[in-house]
């Protein structure tokens, strides 16, 4: 078959959350013999990036046409939105060059299939001429994300404003079930707040997964707690700081040695400059190997308490035998087994639950071994690709 994937964000490098997932199907699809061809929003430096990088490219796609983002255009856009009734998000992204070289792309080429990632994408595959199976993977219900941060928002502006989006949102996430030939999400959780508004039959659950390897963490430092997470992201940027704020001090008064590294490129400058005097905490950045800047870790903590869909960090520490302590919210979507995953709701849970993995090596090796084996039966990225290739074909034929 004959693919063609849009995408507002490039999948090279390969290193985040909002990566991992098309950049996976792409490159199994292409390993099977299919034609993928690719279309993404980048900047001059991601579009540099990518041409020094082109081995790597020609992996995951037989062709790359890359849209150059014009910032001030997308600005201008967003502006528009108040008048259009689209979300912001998605207005950022309406740029007629795009239109034209996706239509373009459309009428030139047989494709079996027409594949937006995000919701933002929805308003491109419109574009479609119908021969095309028209494919949105909406990972997450956003308008349930927004939903959750209403309550939370600190003055009445940020609401009134985050209340409208979510419910362009919802509107957009509408329409898409209604109308495209497949919607895919990650979790059932976000299945089950879009039925409230929908029939969401039509929506097939596609996990999120990871590679298998045979690393494992045996020789960890018992004092080193890891957070993982594209730190730009205001939810994984919240969760640090809470973590630092409220846990880490009561960790220290208990082993004055511990330390908290976080994991991830682009931290935000005020993570910086308020742990900047803080001996405790280290930030790496951006790494090379992810997995491996975990392997040294005794527990991984992922304290994020507003979110949708599935936290790839997650999965990824416990594929290595790195246990990880989460909140009920991020554990839902996985496991609510507590002997896999253990929970913590609040700042004693979290510094109790923590302070006994680091302490005790027979339960952290339980966790280990529990984790990976469970990664290994219900998150491996081949067997849910396998699933995915059966929900094409059948899809194909209708």
């Amino acid at each position: 078959m004959k693919f063609l994937f849009i995408t507002t964000r490039p999948l090279i490098p390969n290193n985040a959350g909002n990566t991992v997932r098309t950049y996976s199907i792409m490159k199994w699809l292409k390993s099977k013999g299919h034609i993928v061809n690719w279309i993404s929003f980048v900047t001059d430096s991601e579009q540099n990036f990518i041409n020094e990088n082109t081995q790597e490219l020609n992996t995951i796609c037989d062709k790359f046409t890359p849209i150059l983002m014009d910032r001030k255009k997308a600005y201008i856009n967003c502006f528009k939105a108040i008048f259009t009734g689209n979300p912001f998000k998605a207005e950022f992204y309406n740029f007629k060059e795009a239109k034209k070289i996706i239509k373009n792309e459309l009428k030139n080429n047989d494709y079996d299939y027409v594949s937006g990632y995000l919701y933002m994408t929805a308003q491109f595959l419109k574009l479609s001429t119908k021969k095309e199976k028209r494919w949105l993977d909406l990972v997450d219900s956003i308008s349930m994300l927004y939903e959750r941060q209403i309550p939370n928002c600190p003055n009445l502006i940020k609401k009134l404003l985050l209340t409208e989006e979510k419910r362009r949102v919802l509107n957009v996430e509408k329409y898409s079930i209604k109308n495209f030939d497949l919607v895919t999400m990650i979790s059932e959780v976000d299945k089950k707040h879009l039925s409230n508004y929908m029939d969401t039959s039509k929506i097939i659950l596609i996990k999120n997964g990871v590679n298998i390897d045979e690393r494992f963490s045996v020789d960890y430092n018992p004092n080193e707690i890891a957070y993982l997470g594209h730190m730009e992201y205001i939810q994984n940027h919240n969760a640090a700081m809470w973590f630092i704020e409220n846990v880490l001090p009561k960790l220290v008064q208990i082993n004055p040695q511990v330390l908290f590294k976080i994991i991830g490129k682009d931290p935000k400058p005020e993570l910086y400059e308020y742990c900047k005097n803080n001996k405790n905490v280290v930030i790496t950045g951006q790494v090379d190997d992810v997995k491996q800047e975990l392997m040294n870790a005794a527990v991984l903590v992922c304290p994020i308490k507003i979110s949708s869909g599935l936290q790839n960090k997650v999965l990824e520490a416990m594929s290595i035998g790195v246990p990880a302590i989460v909140t009920p919210q991020v554990a839902i979507p996985i496991t609510t087994d507590k002997d896999i995953l253990p929970e913590a709701k609040d700042t004693q849970e979290w510094t109790e639950q923590i302070e006994k993995i680091c302490k005790d090596k027979k339960l952290r090796a339980n966790l280990s071994n529990s984790s990976k084996e469970f990664i290994r039966e219900n998150f491996v990225w081949i067997n849910i690709l396998n699933e995915l290739s059966n929900t094409l074909e059948r899809v194909s034929r209708k």
